[in-house]
């Protein structure tokens, strides 16, 4: 009978894993500290009926651990509160930042694991552990400048600094723009500029208006062009190919900046792109999306073993 029972419990188990699968998805390996780290927790549900998720604070936790075993602390709680419903053979994803809410300021390998509470299960899912890498990046150029409009009356403008970083990521060389208070301890902005050629080096200048202009190399030819604001905002953007000459910036009279040499690759009087650029310290709602099981998915069905060892229900306290 004991023996019976053992093994309805393991069937019960088992089942449970077969019904819900959860997984970290994060969209690269190498950040930078202070660095957004955009992460994606996918649920995946074949248990037959609707989940109803993001009623409360307590349905979504995280976890993050250092590679020695080293727990890191928990600055904040990440904010998960969003209803939203993932039917059977659905998938929902809620993407997050990371970085606000975990101390993450030392260079080191974490992981990071999800745990989703299934409300009215009594039942939770956690998901395997997903790593990640914080590195320092090499600082191959900084400048302090005044921040325009804050020297009002008199007083001495607020300065803060300029900073371009190189990171040797897995699958490419990176450029890095980074804005700090004088001190460099308070970081205000810090995300990728593009890809780097090994042996290149950016030219940058700070213009009239304390915005900041690069121009680095990221192909064999190929050239990327972009603008800074003092608060970190992206201004510009266009890509530049060497021709007859190469591109490189020059200060003009007015003291702004200008790109002479080379091609731009835009049609003549068509405004330059202007990508989203996001404040690492400003974090948006949360991006939930739900949508069919893809074929990638469907080993994960009820019935299938390797599915089933994805995730791990633990009861709730």
């Amino acid at each position: 009978m004991k023996r019976m029972l053992l093994l309805l419990g393991g069937l019960l188990v088992w089942s449970a894993h077969a019904q819900v699968r959860v997984e970290v998805v994060i969209d690269q390996e190498t950040f930078l500290p202070h660095e957004r780290i955009n992460l994606a927790v996918r649920i995946t549900n074949f248990s037959g009926q609707d989940l109803k998720l993001g009623e409360d604070d307590e349905w979504l936790k995280f976890g993050v651990q250092a590679r020695d075993g080293f727990i890191v602390p928990k600055i904040d709680e990440v904010p998960v509160r969003t209803p939203f419903t993932v039917g059977t053979s659905e998938v929902g994803t809620r993407r997050v930042n990371l970085a606000p809410y975990f101390d993450l300021s030392k260079p080191a390998r974490y992981r990071v694991v999800a745990n989703v509470k299934i409300p009215g299960w009594n039942q939770s899912f956690q998901s395997p552990p997903k790593s990640f890498d914080i590195t320092t990046g090499t600082v191959i150029w900084e400048e302090a400048f005044g921040v325009p409009g804050t020297g009002k009356d008199g007083a001495a403008p607020e300065v803060r600094k300029y900073a371009l970083l190189r990171s040797t990521q897995p699958k490419a060389t990176r450029l890095y723009f980074r804005l700090t208070d004088y001190t460099g301890r308070q970081v205000h902005r810090v995300y990728p500029i593009g890809n780097l050629v090994s042996f290149g080096s950016p030219d940058r200048q700070i213009d009239s208006e304390s915005r900041l202009h690069v121009l680095h190399q990221y192909g064999a030819r190929a050239f990327n062009y972009c603008v800074l604001s003092p608060d970190g905002d992206w201004l510009k953007q266009e890509d530049y190919d060497i021709t007859t000459s190469r591109p490189t910036l020059r200060g003009v009279e007015t003291g702004l900046v200008e790109v002479v040499g080379g091609l731009a690759r835009r049609p003549a009087g068509a405004p330059a792109t202007v990508p989203a650029a996001v404040p690492a310290a400003v974090v948006p709602e949360p991006e939930t999306t739900v949508a069919p099981i893809s074929p990638k998915d469907s080993g994960a069905k009820a019935g299938d073993k390797k599915g089933a060892k994805d995730s791990k229900p633990k009861k709730s306290p």
